[in-house]
């Protein structure tokens, strides 16, 4: 429901509040989308309950879009598993669309931990559990690092 929350930031600092479930995409700075994808997505996740994110890539240049020339990727949160799954459609023709990307997972105690960078492909998953001796279904990718936030 409606809720006041105060913070300070610095001038060059956007702060964003995200409930658990999101997932949040960040792309690298560019100054224009010519320059896409300019490095690997980040997809940040905020555990604590599931979350699901659809990404929707077109060329960046014409309408083909309109045609539906896009790739959009599913992106799952299985949040009792430390799972993130994703699936994608489409095909982007000009090498626009991310060919990478690695997951910065926040906990809900402020714990924050980190994939190393992976081929994002049409289909595949990451266990994000510290331990992963605990991960099943998942293909076999997992965390780099663990962060202290």
């Amino acid at each position: 429901g409606p809720r006041h929350i105060e913070g300070t930031a610095a001038f060059d600092e956007v702060p964003a509040y995200l409930p658990a479930g999101a997932l949040l995409p960040l792309a690298p700075a560019v100054e224009h989308t010519g320059e896409l994808p300019g490095g690997p997505l980040e997809l940040q996740v905020y555990a604590g309950v599931p979350g699901a994110f659809e990404l929707v890539e077109d060329d960046g240049e014409t309408q083909a879009y309109e045609a539906g020339d896009v790739r959009v990727t599913q992106f799952l949160w299985d949040d009792e598993a430390q799972t993130l799954s994703w699936k994608a459609r489409g095909f982007v023709g000009n090498g626009a669309a991310f060919g990478e990307f690695f997951v910065t997972l926040f906990e809900p105690g402020g714990g924050m931990r980190r994939s190393a960078v992976m081929q994002l492909g049409a289909a595949g998953s990451i266990c994000l559990q510290e331990s992963q001796d605990n991960c099943s279904g998942s293909d076999g990718r997992g965390l780099s690092e663990v962060v202290s936030a």
